[in-house]
C-alpha cells in the first residue's frame, strides 16, 4: 500500500442550532472580527444581523466587508485587507458560499503578509502566519468551510487561481443546515453539483487513498439520492442535513485529492460564458466521465496496483446507482440544468476555441491524472458535450 498523509486541521460543528451553541467561539480567536461575505443574502435573511448581535452581547468588536462578488477577485482581497488592517482586526469570519469564505482565507493572508495577493499563489507561498479564520457556510457544495483552498479570479489573465495551504483552513467551522433552508433552486443545484463534482473528481485523482475512497464514495451517496430532494422541497431539512454532509465529506477528501479535469474544464464555462461555477463543473463532468470510460486502455496507478480508469468510474456508478454519465445527465434534467453546450448559447463554430480555454484553464488539474489527456482529448469532450 503506497504511503499517504491525512490531515485535518479544522473543528466541525455540525448539526441543526449549532450556529447558537457555537458562534460564542469565536471569542476565544480574538476580540475584533472582520465579518466577509457576499452583498445581499446574508444580509437579507437576518444572518447577518443574528451573528452580530451574539457578538455584541459578548463585547467583541466586529466590521464588515460585505463586498464579495460571486467569483472574488484579487483586488476583493486587498480591499477586504484594508478594512481588516484599519481596524486592527485579529480574526476572520467568512459567511456564505464558496466566495466568501475563500475570500475571508484570502484576506486573513494579506493582513499579516505584505501583498500583492497575486504572490501568494501556489502551494505555501506566504511567511507569516495568516489571522484565524472561522467559516459559516449557507451553501452545501463549496467545502471551503473544511479545506485548505481559496479559488480566486486573476482578472488580468482572466482564469482562476489557487492558493493552498493547511494554515488557512478555518480554525473551526459551523456546519447548521438550517442555514441552507431559504437557498434559492438554483444555488441549491449548483452547489449540490459542486459537491457531486469534488467526490466524483477527487476519487479519480491519482492522489486519492483509502481514506479519501471512503468519503468520496458516501459523498457521491448522500448527493445523488438527495440532491432532488432538496432542490424540489428547499425545506426537507434532512435533505438539506444530508447535502451538507455530503460537501463537508467530499472537502475533507478534497484537501488530499484535489480536482481533476471537470474542474479546469469548468472553469472556461465560468470565465468566457457567465455560467454558475457549480454548474459548469456539473455540465462538463458527465462528458469527461463518459469519454475516459470509453477510451481504450486507460492506465491507471493506485496503490501500487495497475487498474484501469474505467474499474474506478465503476465503483462511481454504484454509488451513483447507474452509468455515471446517464445518471448526471437526468440529475441535471431534474434540477433545471442544461444538459448540452447548444443550450446555453453556444455555437460549434466556438468549440475548438472552447476546448483550447478548457485547457489553458486545466494546467493544475492535469498535475492529479496520471494518464495522458492530449488537446484532442480535450475538443473530443467539448464535441461530446455540444
Amino acid at each position: 500500500m503506497k504511503e499517504f498523509w491525512f490531515c485535518l486541521n479544522t473543528k466541525v460543528y455540525f448539526g441543526c442550532g449549532s450556529l447558537d451553541k457555537y458562534i460564542d467561539e469565536i471569542g476565544t480567536l480574538g476580540k475584533r472580527i472582520l465579518i466577509v461575505s457576499g452583498r445581499h443574502s446574508v444580509k437579507v435573511s437576518g444572518l447577518l444581523d443574528r451573528i452580530e448581535k451574539r457578538l455584541k452581547d459578548k463585547s467583541l468588536k466586529y466590521f464588515e466587508f460585505c463586498e464579495v462578488e460571486e467569483n472574488p477577485t484579487f483586488q476583493t482581497l486587498e480591499q477586504g485587507s484594508e478594512v481588516a488592517k484599519r481596524n486592527s482586526c485579529d480574526c476572520v469570519l467568512g459567511i456564505g458560499g464558496g466566495s466568501a469564505m475563500d475570500a475571508a482565507k484570502g484576506i486573513a493572508i494579506l493582513v499579516t503578509n505584505p501583498g500583492p495577493a497575486k504572490e501568494f499563489i501556489g502551494e505555501d507561498k506566504f511567511s507569516n502566519p495568516p489571522l484565524p479564520i472561522v467559516a459559516i457556510p449557507t451553501t452545501a457544495g463549496t467545502g471551503s468551510e473544511i479545506n485548505r483552498y481559496s479559488v480566486i479570479v486573476d482578472k488580468e489573465e482572466n482564469t482562476k487561481k489557487t492558493i493552498a495551504s493547511l494554515l488557512i483552513m478555518p480554525r473551526f467551522s459551523i456546519c447548521d443546515p438550517e442555514l441552507t433552508l431559504t437557498l434559492p433552486p438554483n444555488l441549491t443545484a449548483s452547489t449540490g453539483m459542486d459537491a457531486l463534482s469534488h467526490a466524483i473528481e477527487g476519487y479519480l485523482s491519482k492522489k486519492a487513498n483509502p481514506i479519501s475512497d471512503v468519503l468520496d464514495l458516501e459523498a457521491i451517496r448522500l448527493g445523488a439520492s438527495n440532491l432532488k430532494r432538496a432542490f424540489e422541497n428547499g425545506k426537507d431539512i434532512e435533505a438539506r442535513a444530508n447535502m451538507l454532509l455530503s460537501s463537508l465529506m467530499a472537502g475533507m477528501a478534497l484537501n488530499h485529492t484535489g480536482t481533476i479535469l471537470a474542474h479546469g474544464m469548468g472553469y472556461a464555462l465560468t470565465l468566457d460564458y457567465g455560467l454558475q461555477h457549480g454548474h459548469a463543473s456539473g455540465f462538463i463532468l458527465p462528458y469527461l466521465l463518459e469519454h475516459i470510460y470509453h477510451r481504450d486502455k486507460v492506465p491507471y496507478a493506485y496503490l501500487h496496483k495497475q487498474i484501469s480508469g474505467k474499474e474506478r468510474i465503476d465503483k462511481i456508478g454504484e454509488a451513483l446507482g447507474g452509468y455515471p454519465w446517464k445518471v448526471l445527465k437526468q440529475l441535471s434534467k431534474d434540477i433545471g440544468m442544461p444538459i448540452r453546450l447548444r443550450d446555453i448559447g453556444i455555437k460549434e463554430s466556438e468549440l475548438d476555441r472552447l476546448s483550447q480555454r478548457m485547457l489553458e484553464n486545466s494546467s493544475r488539474s492535469l498535475k492529479n491524472i496520471d494518464f495522458s489527456f492530449t488537446e484532442d482529448d480535450f475538443k473530443q469532450v467539448a464535441r461530446l458535450a455540444f
